[in-house]
């Protein structure tokens, strides 16, 4: 899917008066998989890119990029890890 396509899918979404920002449950519609497909070729696109200019695998870039974000990586939230750390020997501290 091209940009034109990408569009024409969000002024879609958009008319039915919808809300991009609403985390939903359940079965995705149409319209947000296909958001979804556009996405993911735009995502490929840009690793690839990665790839290319750093030589570094497609994991070794999605790895780094989870630690930067402070997001949940293996089941383990590693930013409330260190912070729990800290709590517990804040006191060793003074």
């Amino acid at each position: 899917m091209g940009s034109s396509a990408s569009a024409d899918i969000l002024s879609q979404y958009s008319q039915t008066g919808n809300e991009l920002s609403m985390p939903t449950a359940g079965h995705r519609t149409t319209i947000v998989n296909n958001i979804l497909v556009v996405g993911f070729e735009q995502l490929e696109k840009i690793l690839d890119d990665l790839v290319d200019k750093t030589s570094l695998t497609p994991q070794q870039i999605l790895d780094s990029w989870h630690r930067t974000q402070v997001r949940v990586i293996n089941g383990v939230n590693h930013w409330n890890l260190y912070g729990s750390y800290v709590a517990k020997h804040e006191e060793q501290k003074r």
